[in-house]
């Protein structure tokens, strides 16, 4: 029986962008939380699965995806990982999330620390959420045109957590 390959902070993997596996695009995996198994960024980078890009290069590039996951495409080898560098966890902004807890509502960040308090839903905030595997990877083919984006893929864009990393003034 086959070992369960282990993933750490900084793997840099690779993605499948078109159905025969030929073109690529590429994750880290920036950090672990309490609220997912992995938050993991994708780079606007892509290369035909025969001429890898080096891992040092890939993270060198934009984030065009930032996301909460678990390692399930990682386990079965659909990604596959490349490398391991620094994570690139301080070019991204985590977004703070609402949850109801003891009739209040709390403002916790993704590793559910409490920010602070409501009396009715802060609006601006989401419940914790994850994306599976498969939609983060249907989103980055969106990104390099391999399929029409979906709204739902809005959540994965940098931009969308940076919005919902501060508490209204």
């Amino acid at each position: 029986m086959a070992r369960r390959p282990r993933v750490r902070i900084g793997d840099v993997f690779t993605v499948p962008l078109d159905d025969a596996g030929e073109t690529v695009g590429y994750g880290q995996i920036i950090t672990k939380t309490v609220m997912s198994d992995l938050t993991i960024a994708c780079f606007a980078v892509s290369s035909s699965s025969a001429e890898l890009v080096a891992p040092a290069e890939v993270v060198s590039h934009d984030i065009v995806l930032m996301g909460f996951t678990m390692d399930a495409l990682i386990y079965h080898g659909v990604w596959k990982v490349i490398g391991n560098e620094p994570s690139v966890l301080d070019r991204v902004t985590m977004p703070l999330f609402k949850v109801l807890s003891g009739g209040r509502w709390e403002v916790v960040t993704v590793d559910d620390q409490l920010v602070d308090t409501f009396d009715s839903p802060p609006e601006q905030f989401d419940n914790p959420w994850a994306q599976s595997p498969m939609v983060i990877q249907k989103a980055l083919q969106s990104t390099f045109g391999f399929r029409a984006w979906e709204p739902y893929f809005d959540k994965l864009r940098p931009g969308y957590s940076a919005a919902r990393s501060r508490l209204p003034t």
